[in-house]
């Protein structure tokens, strides 16, 4: 059904009677009543549906999101991810059920869940969104896999941030637990928007901003703005990092020029 109308109005028309009768009449307590309202929801998503279709498809995907199956949880994260692509509120409506499926045990039910809470976030929802999503990275061990969550976490921050303190705030914490693992023009690029500020004459605005900035790159130029720690206890703890990664030619070098802007 969903090949013959694709794209056609008028063979998706016909089809709404039948689809509705299916939504209402399937018995969601058993497997195969569940596996035809999954197919139900992917014939929506592509032909061209009614609003109430994409009202019924929501109701099926509430239950799925509420069931204790790991099965039918994957069902409707798969489903919602079809259906954004027609209408976006209706992600909106289950955010924070998806959310939730990031602390299920299964892993093939997480990193779905990961890629759709990635395809729903917009700047109303992203610091909740971001925040859950570095949880997830803290919690896994597959750095290929983590290295990609971290990515996707600086790319949403980059795009959606409400504030320049948020945005240091969180490569803060890519940073302290996905260091490694980040594209070194990411810290360059903080780096620059900690030097430059807001773009706008105020100073005071900057200056908050810097002070919210803990990361080692800059704590030569700004690490005593707050008037809490010495010059020379700064130096001491940068020195401190670099003994404790001798071997590391990158950590070495940004003490030095951390230093270097002092002179």
């Amino acid at each position: 059904m969903a090949l013959l109308s694709s794209g056609d109005k008028s063979a998706s028309e016909m089809m709404y009677m039948v689809l509705g009768d299916l939504f209402r009449k399937c018995d969601s307590s058993t497997n195969i009543g569940n596996a035809i309202l999954y197919e139900c929801i992917r014939c929506i998503s592509c032909i061209i549906p009614s609003p109430k279709l994409l009202e019924d498809a929501a109701e099926a995907i509430s239950k799925f999101l509420k069931s204790d199956s790991h099965n039918l949880k994957y069902m409707g994260i798969d489903g919602l991810g079809r259906l954004i692509k027609i209408s976006s509120d209706i992600a909106e409506q289950h955010q924070l059920a998806v959310i939730d499926c990031l602390e299920d045990p299964d892993d093939t039910l997480k990193r779905k869940t990961f890629e759709l809470l990635y395809k729903m976030t917009k700047s109303s929802n992203v610091e909740v969104i971001v925040d859950r999503m570095i949880d997830y990275m803290i919690s896994i061990n597959d750095n290929h896999y983590k290295t990609e969550i971290a990515s996707r976490c600086v790319e949403l921050a980059e795009q959606f941030a409400p504030s320049n303190q948020w945005f240091i705030q969180i490569m803060n914490k890519v940073f302290e637990h996905a260091g490694d693992l980040v594209n070194i023009k990411v810290a360059h690029n903080l780096m620059r928007l900690i030097a430059e500020g807001f773009g706008e004459d105020d100073d005071d605005a900057d200056n908050k901003l810097r002070l919210s900035a803990v990361i080692s790159w800059v704590l030569g130029e700004y690490g005593t703005a707050d008037g809490k720690y010495s010059a020379s206890y700064i130096s001491g703890k940068l020195c401190d990092v670099a003994d404790a990664y001798s071997s590391d030619e990158t950590v070495k070098v940004a003490p030095l020029h951390s230093n270097m802007m002092h002179l």
